[in-house]
């Protein structure tokens, strides 16, 4: 099981895409809530009907109304929360791989077949942090166009890979997830070109006296020299090694609050059914009311106006019921109360 996951284009958490459900559609398993929109008065037949040209079917405007319900709470609670975040999202930061002082000119490639880079390994069983990595820098003797690996540690797989061209600072803006467990990782490109020799740290020599040992870049993120073998997205062997091989990475911790409310999904499920409900009504009255794609079907705004302002007043009283009994995380990195603090004093 992979123990951390690339951030996809969208938006994180996915939890409240799968959350809830709507009944009669072959697209997706049953809701992990076991709540359905259609048991709180909207229903398949009513969506194919008011469905415009954006739309191919009515699940297809469920499933974006479902998406922007989720989006809408995860911003509603952080909103609600803000009194209590640190107020600084990025908690550390640091650089992999530091030119070696007194050392000129490049040690030998290890050749085909044989990857080296860095190993990042984030400590953060109490706090939900993820590591952000901003950009990447490959010091090679001759200038190469290569493929940088990302793999998962804990599994030996490949989980994502970048086209980087050395000896050129290439953006890679990439985020690797936690959620509250150790995320280990290695960074490693094929060592086919004389590398400049990067520690890992600045001043700390990796290779001496055979160590090739862990240390802390940053508070929260142990990093490691790397070299080992790749086959079929797979990391087949690997070991310590006294430099990162050029490779040189700018990385920050931040908190990702956005994981927390994701590990409190169950509790917002119903306040879920009954924003996908008025998100679905809204559309009803402003876009699908003039260009529906069923123009044989009337709408019957008042009605769907009525029934938008009850959906949304379920949803208030069932976010504020979660609300006030929720507590403060017990996580001192990115919330400024412990658990016996509660959202009561928040709530009118």
């Amino acid at each position: 099981m992979l123990r951390c996951f690339i951030q996809t284009p969208k938006s994180q958490p996915m939890c409240f895409d799968t959350l809830i459900g709507i009944r009669n559609s072959c697209e997706e398993p049953a809701p992990k809530s076991g709540l359905y929109v259609d048991d709180y008065g909207v229903t398949l037949n009513e969506l194919d009907q008011i469905i415009t040209a954006d739309y191919s079917t009515g699940y297809d405007l469920f499933a974006s109304k479902r998406q922007a319900a989720g989006e809408l709470i995860s911003s509603e609670v952080q909103a609600r929360l803000a009194q209590w975040l640190v107020g600084d999202t990025i908690i550390d930061g640091s650089k992999i791989g530091y030119l070696q002082q007194g050392i000129f000119g490049y040690n030998n490639a290890l050749g085909a077949g044989n990857y080296v880079g860095a190993t990042m390994r984030l400590r953060a069983e109490e706090s939900f942090a993820n590591i952000y990595l901003s950009d990447v820098f490959i010091a090679t003797e001759t200038n190469v166009a290569t493929t940088l690996y990302v793999v998962d540690l804990y599994t030996n797989k490949v989980i994502d890979s970048f086209q980087v061209n050395t000896n050129e600072l290439t953006r890679l803006e990439l985020t690797l997830y936690s959620n509250r467990n150790d995320l280990w990782v290695a960074l490693l490109y094929e060592s086919t070109e004389n590398y400049q020799p990067t520690l890992v740290k600045r001043g700390y020599c990796g290779n001496c006296n055979g160590r090739n040992a862990e240390v802390y870049s940053c508070r929260l993120v142990m990093t490691q020299g790397f070299q080992g073998t790749i086959f079929s997205g797979m990391l087949t062997s690997g070991q310590g090694f006294g430099y990162t091989g050029g490779l040189q990475v700018n990385f920050t911790v931040n908190c990702d609050r956005r994981a927390w409310i994701c590990s409190n999904a169950q509790m917002f499920a119903l306040a879920h059914v009954f924003r996908t409900n008025a998100e679905i009504m809204q559309f009803a009255m402003y876009e699908s009311i003039n260009i529906r794609a069923n123009t044989t079907v009337t709408i019957n705004a008042e009605s769907v106006q009525k029934r938008y302002e009850y959906y949304m007043s379920q949803y208030e009283k069932q976010m504020n019921i979660v609300l006030q009994n929720m507590a403060i995380p017990n996580d001192t990195n990115c919330f400024r109360c412990r658990m016996n603090q509660r959202w009561s004093s928040i709530i009118p």
